[in-house]
Parts: structure tokens; C-alpha cells; sequence
């Protein structure tokens, strides 16, 4: 058997269900409203609001013909460069550069003369060291 409506106790809904659904109503309202208002203000037509404008406030129109150019374009930007590996030279014997072929920065290639040693000093150098490896002729 049914039970009588007024004994039932209707689901409770949670505060959010409820604002959503009252937002939804305001929404539905305006778009309604929205939607009559629109055709009742609206002129009967497009005919007669060409009619009623005056021809003299007609805006003037200025035309030029359009012109193909280049344009230079030039970014000034700012920012810091990283090499991807960094080299560390030695040479294999003592001496004082004479000269340096290159400058610090520069690309190089493989066999490419960096720089001059002084050669006076290094002969000096190999000189005293064939001296002192000498043996004498009596051992």
C-alpha cells in the first residue's frame, strides 16, 4: 500500500546542488528575457532604417594602393654565450713564446700553429741534459 505523501520525508540536497541549480534558473531567466526583449525593440526592417538615415553623413573612404618593400627588422637582445667544451693547451717541453699566432676566442684546426717558442733557450735546455747523460769513456 502507498504511503501518504505528507509522512514522506523528501532527500535532503547539499548546498552546492542547490546553487547550481539557482544559478542555472538566473541563466535561463536572462536568456529568455534576453531573447524578447531583442524582437520587440527591433525595427521591422532593414529597409526602413536605410530610409531614415540621411545620405550627406555618408563616411568618406580614403583608398591608397598598397606597396610590396622590404623592411629591416633588428632585435637588440641581451644574454650570455657558453662554449660547449672548453680545451686546456700544454706544450710538451719549457720555453718563452715568442709569438702568438692566434687570439684567445679564435677557432682552430687540428695541425694549426698557435704559437712560437723561443728555440735558442730550448736547444740550451737539451744540450745541458745530452751533458749530463754522458757516461764517461772509462766505465
Amino acid at each position: 500500500m502507498l504511503e501518504p505523501l505528507k509522512d514522506r520525508q523528501m532527500p535532503k540536497m547539499s548546498k552546492s546542488v542547490l546553487a547550481a541549480g539557482f544559478i542555472l534558473l538566473a541563466l535561463l531567466t536572462y536568456f529568455v528575457a534576453r531573447s524578447v526583449l531583442r524582437t520587440a525593440i527591433a525595427p521591422a526592417t532593414t529597409e526602413q532604417v536605410e530610409a531614415d538615415a540621411p545620405e550627406d553623413n555618408l563616411p568618406i573612404v580614403v583608398v591608397e594602393q598598397a606597396i610590396l618593400k622590404n623592411h629591416t627588422v633588428f632585435a637588440d637582445l641581451k644574454g650570455r654565450t657558453e662554449p660547449d667544451r672548453a680545451v686546456t693547451l700544454r706544450s710538451e717541453t719549457t720555453g718563452t713564446v715568442t709569438n702568438a699566432a692566434i687570439r684567445e676566442g679564435s677557432f682552430v684546426r687540428r695541425g694549426e700553429v698557435l704559437c712560437g717558442l723561443n728555440i735558442e733557450s730550448r736547444a740550451a735546455r737539451v744540450a745541458e741534459a745530452e751533458a749530463a747523460f754522458v757516461k764517461p769513456a772509462g766505465l
